[in-house]
């Protein structure tokens, strides 16, 4: 089993850390999609993208791969989906690993159906000038979607 990890490393800490361990440990391979110079967010990586693919590979990562800024700035389902696609290419990658905020992987199921579900109120609620997360916040009240981790 080869894990795959979407991830910024901005900077690196010690829950990708106990991360790469699950997997190393429970695994034959770690893959990680990374962003490049700039996070999801917009903003500079607080390290660049050899020093933090350096610290990557030191603390676990068999591979790390770029997820070019065009994706890393998308939202957070165009990033998580860019970083999904790169891995699959890889053609080696069979598992994604990841942190969430709520270990209920069934509630993060079901809240991730419901926004493919409403995704024409979401849109419709976007044509009024929200942001797309505060579009998907008014359509789906969820707690679920109020932290970073589970967004992602």
């Amino acid at each position: 089993m080869n894990f795959g990890i979407i991830c910024e490393l901005n900077p690196l800490h010690k829950g990708h850390k106990h991360l790469f361990d699950y997997c190393k440990k429970n695994g034959d391979g770690l893959i990680l999609a990374m962003s490049g110079n700039f996070t999801q967010r917009g903003d500079f990586a607080v390290y660049d993208k050899y020093e933090r693919a350096k610290t990557a590979v030191e603390n676990g990562a068999d591979l790390v791969i770029e997820i070019p800024t065009l994706c890393a700035l998308q939202s957070a389902q165009g990033y998580a989906k860019a970083g999904v696609k790169i891995l699959e290419a890889t053609g080696i990658c069979d598992t994604l690993a990841f942190g969430a905020e709520n270990a209920d992987i069934g509630e993060l199921k079901r809240v991730a159906k419901e926004i493919t579900d409403r995704d024409g109120e979401i849109t419709e609620a976007l044509k009024s000038g929200l942001s797309y997360p505060a579009a998907r916040q008014k359509v789906i009240a969820s707690p679920l979607l109020a932290t970073p981790n589970n967004i992602l």
